[in-house]
């Protein structure tokens, strides 16, 4: 005969964990694509400034050097957004949370985090309303704001290709 599970055991073997590594997942897919947006801005931009070093601004007309100045400012613009993406700020919530590090590291001695978990480790409502924190906080905080940068970067980096391959392709129609 099959014991019957109850509410209790269902939030405590599966869904708050697998809620919290969902997010986690997010995040980890996240800092993927912003790695993968980072090496090929760096690629753009490194064969690029190697293609202006030793030459001079008058071997190139002005469309085919507008286009390489539009790649240079859109990669450049797309590092540095990607570089905020990687360094996420940090926010400490009004109240404590013992799921969450930053709350514990900044706020609590070690001996206060462990009467802090052991309360909220107490009561079924005290664990699922940390695991809410915690997640609605990794979402608005975090995942959130870095999507958004990511979709902004990928973007940028669209027009900025675009727009350089039309400049490029003025250039060859105008300068054969």
């Amino acid at each position: 005969m099959k014991k019957k599970r109850s509410v209790s055991n269902f939030i405590e073997e599966s869904f708050l964990g697998d809620l919290l590594s969902f997010h986690l997942t997010l995040h980890q897919r996240i800092m993927a694509y912003s790695n993968i947006l980072l090496v090929v801005s760096i690629f753009i931009f490194t064969i690029l400034f190697n293609s202006f070093i030793g030459k001079n601004f008058q071997d190139f007309d002005v469309f085919s050097l507008s286009a390489m100045i539009v790649l240079l400012l859109s990669t450049m613009f797309v590092i540095i957004l990607n570089l905020l993406i990687m360094l996420p700020k940090m926010v400490v919530s009004k109240k404590n949370n013992p799921l969450y590090y930053m709350d514990f590291v900044k706020r609590l001695s070690k001996e206060e985090y462990e009467k802090e978990l052991y309360e909220t480790l107490k009561n079924e409502e005290n664990i699922v309303k940390a695991y809410a924190d915690e997640t609605y906080d990794l979402g608005k905080e975090i995942l959130l704001p870095a999507f958004k940068k990511i979709r902004l970067c990928v973007k940028i980096l669209i027009i900025g290709i675009s727009l350089a391959t039309i400049l490029t392709i003025i250039s060859f129609i105008l300068y054969p």
